[in-house]
């Protein structure tokens, strides 16, 4: 879903790049071995996320690209001030002190709402190793890039990898698909990764992570992207 507001067309989202098999550095300084996939360019946006909603609404089955153990109470995939976000967005309008436009990433989603629209796409949500991999592939070093403010994804110029992947160190705060060990806690129960700065919360950059168990949270600045596998 794109604006249709007179005027320039608006600019195509970026493609999503593919990052070969092989041994990726990883954010505990050891490596992992990974096999190829593609990951999105950018985080998912608040047209793409309301296409899927658009599509939830007119299924039969809106429940159909739920996860198996997604909790019984969880009934909704609409983000939190959704109405708000999305009559601001189509009008190129103000949020919460934000300019947004449909082409800003959505935000207020958790860990299931995430799922599910990737499982839509038929992709997932990359995980921690992947996801740090594509942020530095292409890089002779390890990339230092400022954190960007809460931008449409074209706009996005400042938080840019070598490779031309947006938003990974601002922006918005990422879901990661699989749990890990928390290194304050390396033989604790392993939960579920925030990861990448965010307007909000710059911290470390890319770098930054949170850790959480609850899978249902959602905030004004945690958003996603998908990765799909590649044969």
């Amino acid at each position: 879903m794109r604006t249709t507001r007179p005027g320039p067309a608006p600019l195509p989202l970026p493609a999503a790049i593919t990052v070969p098999a092989g041994e990726y550095l990883t954010l505990e300084s050891t490596t992992a071995a990974l096999g190829s996939f593609q990951i999105s360019a950018n985080e998912t946006t608040i047209g793409q996320y309301a296409e899927f909603l658009a599509v939830l609404k007119k299924s039969a089955n809106p429940t159909s690209y739920d996860l198996p153990d997604q909790p019984p109470e969880k009934t909704s995939h609409v983000p939190d001030e959704w109405a708000a976000l999305l009559a601001a967005a189509d009008k190129n309008g103000n949020w919460n002190g934000q300019t947004v436009t449909l082409d800003s990433p959505v935000v207020g989603i958790d860990w299931w709402d995430a799922s599910a629209y990737a499982a839509w796409k038929g992709a997932r949500l990359p995980t921690q190793d992947e996801w740090f991999a594509a942020y530095h592939h292409g890089a002779a070093e390890l990339p230092i890039i400022p954190p960007g403010n809460y931008l449409p994804v074209t706009r996005q110029k400042v938080d840019r990898t070598p490779e031309g992947l947006l938003g990974m160190a601002g922006s918005v705060s990422e879901w990661i698909g699989r749990t890990v060990p928390n290194p304050s806690n390396p033989l604790g129960e392993q939960v579920w990764v925030i990861i990448g700065g965010s307007y909000q919360k710059p911290q470390n950059g890319a770098q930054s992570r949170q850790w959480t168990a609850d899978r249902s949270l959602r905030r004004n600045d945690i958003g996603f992207r998908v990765a799909f596998d590649l044969k």
